[in-house]
């Protein structure tokens, strides 16, 4: 099938996203590899031997071993066997995944729809999981930056990090409105009972102004505040800090 310009579907697709670059072999097994690097960590052979020890040491293995339980090392795994600019295509397919998850999770309440307890805690766990890959994935990328091959691009790798901030944001918005007690400030304000209350308040506690016109009022609640606020501090400070600083070095 050819489109208005002549060239088939196929090659107009190539040229929006990948331009003239070439497909390469990955040249490794994605789950053999981390494995490799986890041992290479283990025993300190690995190319750079590494002056880690202490909290940094158990970090690192840590970071590596975590990214097993979670689907995106399979989804690289799987995508990877046909090549670099496929694994990093579905990585970036899987990111967007993600967010589009949490946004109907949010947007669906189905947790309202269905109200039982179990739906709930299943619900509660299936965000927490979402979270906290992302987190563990993006801080693999920095703390094991001497562990792994340097990235295509830290822009690309920029763009990626804050779509996952933005997943983990609307991530919390769920838990809030799964705990409940979120309410527009003052004695006789009402409880907030739409998705895009509980995302207006967990953007504007990531960010950390919280203007104070909704608050939480259940102990479950405050705890999540009190954690999205700490780690997105890391995120801000730490994780962003991390790719800009290498984009303007040469």
């Amino acid at each position: 099938m050819e489109n208005k310009t002549g060239k088939s579907d196929s090659t107009f697709f190539r040229q929006l996203f990948l331009s003239d670059i070439a497909e390469e072999p990955l040249g490794h097994e994605v789950l053999a590899n981390q494995r490799e690097r986890f041992l290479e960590v283990w025993k300190n052979k690995s190319k750079t031997p590494s002056n880690a020890i202490g909290i940094e040491r158990i970090m690192k293995l840590a970071l590596i071993a975590l990214q097993f339980p979670f689907p995106g090392i399979y989804v690289r795994a799987i995508s990877g066997r046909r090549g670099v600019l496929a694994k990093h295509l579905a990585i970036e397919a899987y990111v967007l995944f993600k967010i589009t998850v949490a946004i109907l999770i949010l947007s669906s309440q189905a947790f309202w729809f269905f109200p039982s307890v179990w739906c709930q805690r299943i619900v509660t766990v299936f965000v927490i999981y979402m979270i906290t890959e992302s987190l563990l994935y993006t801080a693999t990328l920095i703390f094991c930056s001497d562990v792994f091959a340097t990235p295509r691009s830290y822009k690309r790798n920029i763009i990626l990090l804050l779509s996952d901030y933005a997943e983990v944001v609307i991530g919390f918005a769920s838990l809030y409105l799964i705990a409940g007690g979120l309410k527009y400030s003052g004695e006789n304000g009402p409880f907030v009972s739409t998705s895009i209350d509980a995302a207006y308040f967990s953007f504007v506690t990531a960010v950390t102004i919280g203007y104070g016109d909704i608050v939480v009022t259940t102990e479950f609640g405050k705890m999540l505040v009190i954690l999205q606020t700490i780690m997105f501090l890391v995120y801000g400070v730490l994780f962003l800090n991390f790719y800009i600083s290498r984009i303007e070095s040469k």
